[in-house]
């Protein structure tokens, strides 16, 4: 096999592997985003990706060590076949042929905070996107990076929010369909109250919630309870 790092990105771009659509076509990345994968990998980087693509071939060449999670076995025939094409290695690249739903969480338990850079493209209906986020963070050594695909969609553009209110989280960069942040700190699974971006999402259904229960407390004439409620609101507030 050649030696990794030989093939370039540009000629992927002019020759991409078709692997979606039975092997019709390629749902790859937007070119902004694979150029900064291209740019950004070290030599002995490690990275994990939900998905397949182009971003695969990309991360075959430019990573030490790749994890690509796909539920389709011939994908990962196809990306093996444009490989041997190509000649471009595989030995460093670890397939597992499985929804990343079913694997993820194991995967965290097993490996050390290790990995570089996260790319989230695999399911994209809820909560998936979540869900590889949430399961691939104790994976990702402070520092790395997450990119999160497709975020004109609302499970991508949801979670991109949560991170752009989150401490742990800083923005790296916006792509034409995606978005970059890099993990600055340990926590990630706090409570809600302890989320900018949920408590700021919950305040309007919080007050109606508690406007319909002290109306319904007024209709049932409980008073007393009434009062209890909003001495409670005010020592809270």
């Amino acid at each position: 096999m050649t030696q990794r790092g030989i093939i370039q990105l540009d000629e992927i771009l002019l020759d991409p592997p078709f692997v979606h659509r039975n092997g019709t076509g390629v749902w790859g990345l937007s070119e902004d985003v694979l150029r900064y994968i291209d740019n950004t990998l070290k030599p002995g980087d490690k990275t994990l990706e939900t998905g397949a693509g182009m971003s695969t071939i990309l991360f075959a060449v430019r990573s030490s060590e790749h994890t690509c999670i796909v539920p389709s076995e011939q994908e990962i025939h196809l990306i093996r076949a444009y490989c041997r094409r190509k000649n471009i290695s595989l030995d460093h690249v670890h397939f597992i042929a499985d929804y990343s739903q079913n694997v993820l969480p194991s995967l965290a338990r097993e490996r050390s905070e290790d990995l570089d850079l996260v790319l989230i493209d695999g399911g994209h209906g809820y909560p998936v996107p979540a869900i590889d986020w949430f399961y691939t963070v104790p994976m990702l050594k402070i520092g790395g990076v997450v990119i999160i695909d497709d975020v004109q969609l609302w499970t991508g553009l949801e979670l991109k929010r949560f991170l752009a209110n989150e401490d742990a989280w800083k923005f790296v960069r916006d792509f034409s369909r995606s978005t970059a942040y890099a993990k600055v700190g340990q926590e990630y699974a706090r409570e809600w109250s302890q989320q900018p971006y949920i408590v700021r999402k919950s305040r309007l259904p919080q007050m109606l919630y508690q406007l319909r229960s002290a109306v319904g407390l007024i209709l049932k004439g409980n008073f007393s309870e009434l009062a209890s409620k909003v001495r409670k609101y005010l020592a809270i507030g």
